[in-house]
């Protein structure tokens, strides 16, 4: 009897042995190298919610040494470029001590569901303390596309992006609803997702001179649930035209000089130009003077502002609207130009 229960005994320790020593080797295997970090972070994750994608947000975390010694950061890097740190390589964290990390995000161009990520490596350690930051990224696409100046016949095309918005599942089409007789609208894409519609806006080549401004509407879903409206225009240019519409002319109290600024009649055509003539309405407080031609399809002219005073503790505006009377070839155009003298007193 007392061998047998000796040899049951036996057989149970071997068992015991080859059922512990397997998992008692994997512990080891785990232990043999610096996996963990001796600091802690919190908070470990932030979520920013909703922002637009112009927005640039900060958010701090903070180690905590928890060890017995002090630990010294080596190293910082992130997962996006759009994800910037304070510089904290080799500073030391004391025991028991913590130590406040800015981080700032850029949202700029990344419409959609966001996520970045921040690691901390401690020396001698090496794993890092991992930050995780996210958010909800929308974009607006432009309230206003301006063509600026645009010869007549021309075709310009411009291109805009309609991004992911909060809600906007990719069952909701878009459609452009648009006055074909001003603009063309060339849509890449029906339904929204986080890349985004393209959409191509051509002016139409037969517009009249001068300027002109519709209204681009983008219907989302079906029937439709919501509308954005983006201004659309520009200035077809005529034979002749002026370099600028609008002249600004500044002087200080005790100033020698009069202020002048340059203005050109110019063919956007490249034909010859003359000037017929010009009306000064206000000779008492602007001059004008016609300056030599390099080429022949621009007049370039100088205007002075006379009206500063010598000395004077009040600011005083003066304003007029230049009459230009200009040809080129058999097309004749009025033309007229604001300029205003400003007199800023002592």
């Amino acid at each position: 009897m007392r061998h047998s229960n000796s040899r049951l005994l036996f057989v149970l320790i071997v068992m015991c042995v080859a059922l512990v020593t397997p998992v008692t080797f994997v512990i080891l295997a785990w232990q043999g190298g610096p996996v963990d970090s001796a600091l802690s972070l919190a908070p470990t994750t932030h979520n920013f919610g909703l922002v637009h994608e112009t927005e640039k947000r900060v958010i701090a975390f903070r180690l905590k040494n928890y060890s017995g010694t002090s630990q010294r950061i080596s190293k910082v890097s992130t997962s996006c470029g759009c994800t910037l740190v304070k510089d904290i390589v080799g500073q030391i964290v004391r025991a028991y001590d913590s130590l406040e990390v800015p981080v700032t995000v850029d949202f700029d161009g990344r419409a959609g569901p966001f996520n970045s990520e921040v690691y901390v490596f401690c020396e001698g350690f090496a794993s890092p303390n991992l930050f995780r930051v996210s958010a909800t990224v929308f974009a607006e696409c432009p309230l206003e596309l301006s063509f600026g100046e645009i010869k007549e016949g021309a075709i310009i095309s411009k291109t805009f992006h309609f991004k992911y918005y909060p809600g906007d599942e990719t069952a909701n089409p878009v459609r452009a609803a648009y006055d074909d007789a001003v603009i063309d609208v060339t849509q890449h894409g029906e339904y929204v997702s986080r890349q985004g519609l393209e959409f191509r806006v051509t002016p139409n080549p037969r517009l009249s001179e001068g300027y002109w401004r519709t209204v681009l509407k983008l219907e989302i879903g079906r029937p439709v649930v919501r509308t954005k409206e983006i201004v659309v225009d520009g200035t077809v240019l005529g034979p002749l035209s002026l370099s600028s519409q609008e002249l600004v002319l500044r002087c200080q109290v005790g100033d020698i000089d009069a202020p002048s600024s340059n203005v050109s009649v110019y063919s956007p055509y490249g034909r010859t130009v003359e000037i017929e003539s010009i009306e000064n309405p206000r000779p008492d407080a602007f001059s004008y003077i016609q300056l030599p031609q390099q080429t022949d399809d621009a007049i370039p002219m100088e205007f002075r502002y006379l009206g500063c005073a010598p000395s004077d503790t009040s600011q005083t505006i003066a304003k007029a609207t230049f009459v230009i009377k200009a040809r080129t070839g058999s097309e004749k155009r009025t033309l007229r130009l604001e300029v205003y003298g400003i007199s800023n007193g002592v």
